[in-house]
């Protein structure tokens, strides 16, 4: 039996190849689960407190995806993900916005205004 060797990292490196993009999306513990359906729900574009709780998630990504939730959760990274799912007071925010969401899906509210559909 002959023993197969393995080229080493440097070798690697200097071998032509074709290299392509790799795009690693964290995983939403479930703690935080609920983000997504709000970050796929325009509701968050009127909605301060929602943009908020994204913005807490990390401020300079939130900024370089242009305040688009769907992408700040593929960029966000995962410690900060993990962070947030064990801050008590991000939780609380998270809730709070979670049950104005759900109220506004419920009864009727449209929006920052106040005005409540009558159809």
């Amino acid at each position: 039996m002959h023993a197969e060797t393995w080229p080493t990292p440097e070798e690697t490196m200097h071998r032509p190849g074709t290299s392509f993009p790799l795009e690693v999306t964290p995983r939403i513990p479930p703690e935080l689960a609920r983000l997504e359906e709000l970050a796929n729900n325009l509701w968050f574009s009127w909605h301060r407190a929602t943009r908020e709780l994204f913005t807490r998630l990390d401020p300079q990504v939130w900024n370089a995806v242009g305040h688009s939730p769907k992408a700040l959760l593929k960029a966000v990274d995962q410690r900060r993900l993990l962070e947030a799912a064990a801050d008590s007071v991000f939780l609380h925010d998270l809730d709070r916005t979670l049950a104005t969401y759900d109220a506004s899906r419920f009864t009727g509210y449209t929006g920052p205004s106040k005005r409540w559909r009558t159809s």
